[in-house]
């Protein structure tokens, strides 16, 4: 006979009157978890969400929009579950045309610095 497994938990109990440490994170979540390119991560997030309104509002099925961006169900599941590392802005930008969406793209110019520049994704 096996003998069950037992899995122990460890538990933190607060105690009234402990005090709870958090820090303030910025505006970018991938800014905070280090990512490498963390503009870029929000971009295809902010991008990405706005397929699933698209999808949500035009009361689509994934298989109906996977047909009309070209994705198979599967995948658009898993994209719109946050699986989006090998999809380019590009990509994601001809989903979103394909769905009836108009993405505009505009430049600013910093010349008092001429400092990096940065990709940003913002909602009208």
């Amino acid at each position: 006979m096996r003998a069950k497994a037992t899995i122990k938990k460890q538990v933190k109990r607060r105690r009234a009157g402990d005090e709870v440490v958090f820090s303030e994170g910025s505006v970018n979540p991938f800014a905070d978890l280090g990512f490498a390119n963390p503009e870029l991560e929000l971009a295809k997030s902010r991008l990405v969400m706005e397929i699933g309104r698209v999808i949500e509002e035009r009361a689509l099925s994934q298989v109906q929009a996977g047909q009309i961006i070209g994705l198979a169900q599967p995948k658009l599941s898993q994209l719109l579950n946050g699986h989006w590392k090998s999809y380019s802005v590009d990509r994601l930008t001809r989903y979103l045309n394909k769905l009836g969406v108009t993405v505009r793209v505009s430049f600013e110019r910093n010349r008092t610095t001429w400092k990096e520049g940065r990709f940003i994704v913002a909602e009208r």
